[in-house]
Formats: structure tokens, C-alpha cells, sequence
């Protein structure tokens, strides 16, 4: 698997190994600090249950957000930014296109404005290779 510039200046940075990672507790903390402070503060409705009882309850979106929701935004920000959803969906460990699409969340306008730069997209019929399979 191909190292992205960004991994690769941070891995320059610590003589070619990773930092050591942080507990996952500690890693959640800091990630709600980095999201407050990047302003995502939109007010959200979630559902817990304790006991078997369903409680709705609101916060603010950064205090939801978690190692999670990280993982998740990897993921749906790969697919928006063209990654081949195969090579995905082995980084994610999924084996099937249905478990792994539970786990990108790309809202319809978006997907069609993502779709609509695509190669396949702009390609006018004149200008086509068409292939019979």
C-alpha cells in the first residue's frame, strides 16, 4: 500500500517509525478538543440506552465525535476523492461492497456533485472509447 506524503513527513519525523499511539480514551479526548476548536459545534439528537431504556439526548457534534467517527470520515473522504472502492474496502478489512458502504456516509448531492467530475462524466459520446463486454 502506497504511504501519502503527509504519512510519510510524519514518519521522516520520527526516523521511519510511527509514534508511539496514544490510549484509545486519550486519543477520543484530544479528537472532541480538535473538533471544538475547528468550530463543529452543530447541535445533535442521539439515542442511548442504559438499562434497556432508550434516552435521547443532545449534544454538541464534537462531543460525539470519536476514533470512530475518524475512521468512518477516512473513508467517506477516500470514496469522495475518487480511491477505488476495492482498495478500500481491504484497508477497511470489510469482504463484502454492502458492509463496507455501511460505513460511508455521503449524503445524495454531494455523490452527484463527486460523480459529476468523475472522467466517465465529462466524456461527450463523440469523444468515447466505448467497450462491448
Amino acid at each position: 500500500m502506497p504511504i501519502p506524503p503527509l504519512v510519510q513527513d510524519i514518519l521522516n519525523r520520527y526516523d521511519g517509525k510511527p509514534p508511539k499511539p496514544f490510549a484509545q480514551q486519550t486519543m477520543n479526548r484530544y479528537l472532541k478538543d480538535v473538533c471544538k476548536a475547528a468550530g463543529i459545534s452543530d447541535d445533535i439528537q442521539m439515542t442511548e440506552y442504559k438499562g434497556g431504556i432508550r434516552k435521547d439526548i443532545k449534544l454538541k457534534k464534537y462531543e460525539a465525535v470519536g476514533t470512530h467517527t475518524a475512521r468512518r470520515s477516512f473513508f467517506t473522504n477516500a470514496v469522495i476523492s475518487g480511491v477505488p472502492v476495492h482498495l478500500l474496502m481491504d484497508m477497511a478489512g470489510k469482504k463484502s461492497e454492502k458492509e463496507f458502504w455501511s460505513y460511508v456516509c455521503i449524503e445524495k448531492e454531494l455523490a452527484a456533485k463527486t460523480a459529476k467530475e468523475l472522467p466517465f462524466f465529462k466524456t461527450s459520446f463523440k469523444d468515447a472509447v466505448l467497450k462491448v463486454v
